[in-house]
């Protein structure tokens, strides 16, 4: 670690420009092929002010059986990383996010698993499986139908909660967006990434009153393995459940 971030700072005298090693990725990942599920507009149902949600916000790892619907789910990928603004750049058109990316460059994906709860499903209008949020289109596209609640739990070293709670937001990696840019410094910049949009999703959450936990301790391979990433290139970095509560 030592080494890494002495590797990556930065000097006067050897500033660097985008890496000529790794080809320029695309901003937006798509499944072409899979289901499209439509998401509705995303709007607060509940809006609080910021100071309260502040006030509030904790860590919540029991939920109630109770289902979400799309509409809450909508705003709370929206929140994390919708697009709030269409501007013109060196990439093309590109959507600026409601968290601050590094260059923006936003590396970071967000996928969804749905659970079944006692005796429903997670999310309202939803399918159990493992779904990818389309940031461009605001839509999901389902990657792999299906019951993950015990490999989830599993691969999260046996925290239950990944099985439980109604839906689990799952972000993930694509590091060269950021390493085209800056190199072997991006990763820096990639987990800051993580770091603000999760917040946005721990803001959003309190003001709809629901609750999570963030969760960096899972095997890796395990999860990749479930949402269907190599591992390499792209890779889960954050594990999110979320759920009502009292």
């Amino acid at each position: 670690m030592e080494k890494y971030h002495k590797s990556t700072v930065y000097d006067r005298c050897k500033m660097n420009g985008s890496s000529p090693d790794i080809l320029k990725p695309d901003l937006y990942k798509k499944y072409p092929n899979s289901d499209k599920v439509p998401l509705p507009k995303p709007k607060s149902t509940n809006p609080v002010l910021l100071d309260d949600a502040l006030r509030k916000r904790r860590s919540f790892r029991e939920y109630l059986q109770k289902s979400i619907d799309l509409d809450t789910l909508s705003y709370l990928l929206w929140a994390t990383s919708g697009i709030n603004k269409l501007i013109q750049s060196s990439w093309g058109e590109i959507g600026l996010r409601t968290a601050p990316s590094a260059g923006a460059c936003y590396p970071i994906e967000t996928y969804i698993i749905v659970n079944k709860l006692k005796n429903q499903i997670g999310v309202k209008g939803l399918d159990m499986g493992v779904y990818h949020y389309d940031v461009e289109y605001h839509q999901l596209e389902v990657v792999i139908p299906g019951d993950f609640r015990e490999p989830l739990m599993k691969a999260c070293l046996e925290q239950h909660y990944c099985g439980t709670a109604p839906v689990v937001f799952i972000f993930t990696a694509i590091f060269n967006r950021t390493k085209y840019k800056y190199e072997d410094r991006g990763y820096r910049y990639i987990f800051l990434d993580a770091g603000h949009q999760v917040q946005n999703l721990a803001l959003a959450i309190t003001g709809l009153h629901l609750g999570g936990v963030p969760i960096g301790a899972f095997y890796d391979d395990e999860m990749n393995s479930i949402i269907a990433v190599d591992g390499i290139f792209e890779s889960t970095i954050y594990v999110y459940p979320i759920g009502c509560i009292k």
